[in-house]
């Protein structure tokens, strides 16, 4: 492992499939590979082995995954004009 905190100190940029190179190699160095059914309260810390899909449309509603707002320092300090702001969502009950 120290080899590992080493090489982050050096900070290298590494393509998407190099990076996905590393990861695998320490997942197999050091982690157990298999794949068993286990309940949600015991998953903490494992990695899962397939996609999950929901059969739910959840929210039923296009909304922002953020909050807030976003500014322009070079704007200077001040008062801000709210374009927009949609503050009660209708969610519909099913």
């Amino acid at each position: 492992m120290d080899d590992l905190y080493k090489k982050q100190k050096e900070s290298e940029m590494v393509s998407l499939e190099e990076a996905t190179n590393i990861m695998k190699k320490i997942v197999d160095q050091y982690y157990k590979r298999g794949v068993e059914i286990v309940q949600t309260n015991n998953a903490y810390g494992r990695i899962i082995a397939n996609d999950v899909h929901s059969s739910v449309n959840i929210p039923p509603c296009s909304i922002s995954t953020k909050h807030g707002y976003a500014v322009l320092s070079s704007d200077g300090q001040g008062v801000r004009k709210v374009l927009k702001a949609n503050l009660a969502v209708r969610i519909n009950s099913y």
